[in-house]
């Protein structure tokens, strides 16, 4: 610990803070990752929230991949405690998230080829040592002075006894991964195997480096961008936004490959010999895309809403009525009792209901949890948890709350 000099801290995390830091001797710049030893313990944020993420994992997994020193992994260059808290230093990245060089733009397949092989060199560079990283986002990945790609964040990576072995998602409340970036089989709580959802995360990425935006809000069939992807259909999706023509068939193929179901999706060595990768071509008539293409008329949501297209507008779907009870189900946003109807802010009606109750059943959960915190603590606490889990901005934060508070209390006036 008196190696370094600690500086200003620069982000808050789950179990601490991060902040910038020199070697004394060297003068090396750092970045040191603070943990609060109980926290870890508990498996809890700060803030006392149940998290997925597992410190002391993390650790473990960094330590292992440090030994190949492989040029697309951020390097770890210290461990050390004390009695409160545990510290991680970490190699420096001068440019900072991927995620800020991403956002806005459309990099041209050129670029994005470069950046995309960085990135699968250390997806395989994880795999070969036997680790998935099941988080894999903009976010998770750095990138240095010279503008290489770094992976970080493994708090959610696992060790696997074998490339086939498949897992099962435990608690609803804790899948793997950010939901823009999850898998269906993942999102779904069903069984999946972590080396192929990495892969999916990283179609993901490639999408939004090529079209500066997300796929889709849900990996689920609610979704209809989802549902035209998964089903094979994603060059009707790129005619609708008018992106088709600035894509080449190769890169279409590849990612329709990529973000799809898991018995459809490609492997690792699959992708480094397809033509995207190599520079090749598709042959004949063999692509994805148009094998795919088909009838254009069965890519309608299961709810029966509209496309959501470029400026995300649109129905999530016309099912579901309201319900006799006054409990958080209405699927429509509506919650009938006695009396009168409470109807959710526009920010949660976008959501499928199943989403929508979860986010309000959090909601709730939290206000009666830390019913004697101040309104503004509540805010923050509720607004971090929201950001993670569903990607919800902050400013919604106050509208779902005061929602959320009108059916609790309106709830109570029933039972009385």
């Amino acid at each position: 610990m008196d190696q370094y000099e600690f500086y200003r801290s620069f982000r808050e995390t789950l179990y601490g803070k991060v902040r910038y830091g020199k070697h004394k001797r060297t003068g090396e710049i750092v970045v040191i990752k603070e943990f609060n030893l109980e926290c870890v313990t508990a498996r809890k944020s700060t803030r006392g929230i149940k998290i997925a993420e597992d410190a002391q994992q993390e650790i473990l997994v960094h330590a292992e991949l440090e030994k190949g020193k492989c040029p697309n992994i951020v390097g770890l260059r210290s461990v050390f405690k004390d009695h409160r808290k545990l510290y991680v230093v970490l190699e420096y990245c001068k440019n900072g998230d991927f995620f800020n060089h991403v956002a806005g733009s459309n990099f041209s397949e050129q670029v994005a080829r470069v950046y995309f092989k960085q990135l699968l060199n250390g997806v395989a560079y994880m795999h070969s040592r036997g680790y998935a990283h099941r988080d894999l986002s903009l976010e998770n990945i750095l990138m240095d002075e010279k503008k290489n790609l770094k992976i970080c964040d493994f708090g959610l990576s696992v060790k696997l006894q074998n490339p086939s072995q498949k897992l099962d998602v435990d608690d609803p409340d804790c899948r793997p991964g950010k939901i823009r970036y999850m898998p269906p089989e993942i999102f779904s709580c069903g069984e999946y195997s972590p080396f192929s959802s990495d892969l999916y995360c990283c179609g993901v990425i490639l999408f939004v480096m090529l079209l500066g935006k997300p796929p889709y809000e849900f990996p689920c069939n609610d979704d209809e961008r989802f549902k035209l992807i998964a089903n094979g259909r994603l060059e009707y999706l790129l005619q609708v936004w008018g992106a088709s023509d600035k894509l080449s068939n190769e890169v279409k193929d590849l990612l329709s490959r990529l973000i799809t179901f898991e018995s459809k999706r490609i492997s690792l060595a699959e992708i480094s010999k397809h033509p995207w990768i190599t520079g090749g071509k598709l042959g004949g008539s063999g692509t994805a895309q148009k094998a795919n293409n088909g009838d254009r008329t069965g890519g309608g949501s299961q709810g029966g809403g509209g496309s959501r297209g470029n400026a995300g507008s649109g129905s999530r779907g016309s099912g579901g009525g309201n319900t006799k009870d006054g409990t958080l189900q209405g699927s429509m946003g509506v919650v009938s009792n006695d009396e009168k109807s409470i109807t959710a802010p526009q920010c949660l009606r976008q959501y499928p209901p199943q989403i929508k109750n979860q986010i309000e059943q959090l909601t709730a959960k939290t206000l009666m949890q830390y019913e004697k915190m101040q309104n503004k603590q509540i805010l923050v606490l509720l607004a971090q948890e929201l950001k993670k889990r569903y990607n919800l901005e902050f400013a919604y934060t106050e509208q779902i709350i005061k929602y959320v508070h009108a059916l609790m209390r309106a709830e109570a006036q029933k039972k009385r």
